[in-house]
């Protein structure tokens, strides 16, 4: 089964990475001081959005939950004592019950200095949300190099991915996590670097 793409033009995306890279730099600087910055209008939208698309309902609905995943469940609260055999069985059960990704859709990743996994070949979490992408990417501080990723899916019908639940109403459903298993390395469209913070536009 593929999943219907969830548009992202909501918050600027025309195909242009930097279509989203003011959205980013507002984003950091709400995350570093909150009480001296908003969050951009633009996102509180796309938050909206997230809550009530029909399209999240659907994937929602589909059969890549996490009821039928227990090792995505364990990665979830666990991923930090997840070594390469754990990710390698959660590739596994992602083969037997993910779904795949439509071609075009976007989804974000924030990689901290902390962060020793980004390993395109195993597992990777990924977001449907800028701001979740930003959190993760800042959550240790940003004195060290963090990266930032704006992801594509070229291809048709052959990355799958399991869905975690969603909602304020669920654990961790506020961070719209998608976990995908690429099994390749992505190709580097454009990469920008502002300070300690390198920003990558990636395919697959």
């Amino acid at each position: 089964m593929v999943l219907d793409k969830f548009d992202v033009e909501e918050i600027g995306w025309n195909g242009s990475f930097h279509s989203v890279l003011e959205l980013f730099s507002e984003l950091i600087n709400y995350q570093i001081a909150p009480n001296k910055h908003r969050k951009p209008e633009r996102f509180i939208e796309f938050e909206a959005l997230l809550e009530s698309s029909d399209t999240l309902s659907k994937w929602q609905e589909s059969k890549a939950n996490n009821v039928k995943n227990p090792v995505f469940m364990s990665f979830q609260k666990k991923y930090k004592n997840f070594n390469d055999n754990d990710l390698r069985a959660l590739g596994m059960e992602m083969q037997e019950n993910g779904l795949f990704l439509s071609k075009g859709q976007i989804l974000f990743r924030g990689v901290c200095s902390e962060n020793s996994n980004d390993n395109w070949e195993l597992p990777v979490s990924t977001t449907l949300s800028p701001y979740i992408a930003t959190y993760h990417a800042l959550k240790n501080g940003y004195t060290k190099p963090i990266k930032i990723y704006v992801i594509e899916i070229k291809t048709d019908s052959t990355i799958k991915a399991v869905i975690a639940p969603f909602g304020e109403n669920v654990e961790f459903g506020h961070e719209y996590e998608v976990l995908v298993d690429f099994k390749s390395r992505p190709k580097v469209s454009e990469e920008i670097k502002r300070g300690v913070i390198i920003f990558k536009f990636l395919s697959f």
